[in-house]
């Protein structure tokens, strides 16, 4: 299992939350096994998302899929996410 952390600024969380979850069958099929969705107590647009994995190498495969960078350019995301792998992934 590896756990992957992304952390970025979207112009609309409710647009953003709703395109994410247009995603969730292709990231199980994908190989996620959770996904978990924290917001910023001074910015509700600041998303952290942790999420699960079988395999870090299905995660990046995924990252890499023509229909998740689709949905992330039309998630109104406003920063480059930031994502940190565990450190046996590097």
């Amino acid at each position: 299992m590896a756990f992957i952390v992304v952390r970025q600024k979207v112009a609309d969380y409710q647009k953003w939350k709703r395109i994410l979850d247009t995603t969730a069958g292709l990231r199980k099929a994908s190989g996620e096994k959770s996904c978990k969705i924290f917001r910023s107590s001074d910015d509700l647009n600041e998303v952290i998302v942790l999420s699960e994995w079988d395999d870090l190498r299905n995660a990046v495969k995924y990252s890499q899929n023509k229909l998740f960078k689709e949905a992330a350019e039309k998630a109104g995301t406003l920063t480059k996410p930031v994502i940190y792998m565990p450190e046996e992934g590097f």
